[in-house]
């Protein structure tokens, strides 16, 4: 009889302690699923942080001076956004235009704000094309002789893709300040 008492309340404190609650891992795998259901979190960065600028004076052989701006546009960027473990990551590459001043023989030729826009405008790059570049490179050709040009070549590289789809433009200036933008193959 003794025995059977203790079985019994065995039984009831099993019985009542089995009540059908969640346990704390199953509560917890709920919570983070609602959680991601009701929410979204976006992480927003950008290429570089803050302002950056380059300076770079050149002379050339042949009577050309080159004073090249190259700094950050804080106001235009190229976007790309993707989506992993419920976050939504937001990046931004920032936009690099260049102050361009040309000298020959201490007169200004050229001297123009060169950035994406310019070479639109110039019929060099359509607006599609340039959306998802932006500048990755900027340089003055100084490989070839010429008595009467510079060249200063202008790299876009693509920030959305992730193949490999570069625009290699070239500025050809001339002594009188007469300028054309050739497309160079890369």
């Amino acid at each position: 009889m003794k025995n059977y008492i203790y079985l019994l309340l065995i039984l009831i404190v099993g019985v009542t302690s089995c009540e059908g609650r969640k346990t704390k891992t199953k509560s917890l795998t709920e919570s983070i699923e609602q959680f991601k259901e009701n929410n979204t979190l976006e992480i927003i960065t950008f290429h570089p942080e803050v302002y950056t600028e380059t300076n770079n004076d050149t002379i050339l052989s042949n009577g050309f001076k080159h004073k090249i701006k190259l700094f950050s546009n804080m106001n235009s960027s190229v976007s790309k956004s993707y989506f992993k473990d419920a976050i939504t990551y937001k990046e931004s590459y920032r936009n690099f235009d260049a102050e361009v001043k040309v000298i020959f023989k201490d007169n200004i030729v050229f001297n123009q704000t060169v950035s994406k826009q310019f070479f639109i405008n110039n019929n060099a790059l359509s607006v599609d094309s340039s959306k998802y570049i932006r500048l990755e490179n900027i340089w003055i050709d100084d490989n070839i002789n010429l008595v009467d040009q510079t060249h200063i070549d202008f790299l876009y590289s693509q920030v959305i893709d992730e193949e490999d789809k570069d625009i290699h433009l070239k500025l050809i200036i001339d002594s009188s300040g007469k300028y054309t933008i050739q497309a160079v193959k890369t």
